[in-house]
């Protein structure tokens, strides 16, 4: 008796700590998914990204798959600030498309059929060398959050991280079985995995769930 309540104190300590994980993923995943907004290096002023409209504001290239949002009469100043430096050999990732909102220029989020899509070669590099999936869960989410108001659906961001790990591994899989070309956008694969379809379905069946 005593070895199965240790058991099953050990598989409780378990789950808690998965949804502690996930919920955090959750958080890092809705502050991209909101906000738009990068991290800069401490060295870097507020005003450099103070805007007042969309034609200042761009980004400059501060290392890995990171692109810091800034408002073009800074641009230089901004790259001199980043310390934090891309080997040649590494691929920076498709620049995104900044806009000014609220005074601050911010990096809009990568949506469906937007300008320089990620490529299936880049989205196997992110998913081979970076720990963190943020890039690869938003543009999932993305599509996600498409289907969901086409449907008229609200989930919770912990029921929409499920649904992201979920069609993100689907992605991988067909991925690895050469289903798709390293050139392809990650657009059209992302359209042609996730179904709206299947998304309202599989958000019907965890609103039950919770």
């Amino acid at each position: 008796m005593r070895r199965l309540i240790a058991v099953l104190k050990g598989n409780t300590r378990v789950v808690n700590l998965t949804r502690m994980t996930l919920r955090a993923k959750g958080l890092a995943f809705c502050l991209i998914m909101v906000t738009g907004f990068t991290l800069a290096a401490p060295s870097v002023k507020k005003e450099w990204s103070a805007c007042d409209n969309n034609d200042e504001c761009t980004s400059v290239e501060g290392g890995c798959y990171y692109w810091q949002p800034v408002n073009r009469h800074y641009a230089n100043a901004m790259k001199t600030a980043l310390f934090t430096s891309c080997k040649k050999s590494i691929d920076p990732g498709p620049q995104p498309i900044s806009s000014c909102v609220s005074h601050l220029c911010v990096n809009n989020p990568y949506t469906m059929g937007g300008v320089n899509p990620y490529t299936v070669k880049q989205w196997t590099f992110l998913e081979t060398h970076f720990d963190d999936q943020g890039i690869r869960f938003q543009l999932v989410g993305e599509r996600i959050n498409e289907c969901l108001q086409a449907g008229a659906m609200v989930l919770s961001q912990l029921a929409k991280l499920t649904l992201t790990n979920h069609y993100t591994s689907m992605i991988d899989a067909g991925i690895h079985k050469n289903r798709f070309s390293e050139d392809k956008p990650m657009f059209q694969v992302i359209e042609s995995v996730i179904s709206c379809e299947d998304v309202v379905s599989r958000a019907k069946s965890l609103q039950k769930e919770n």
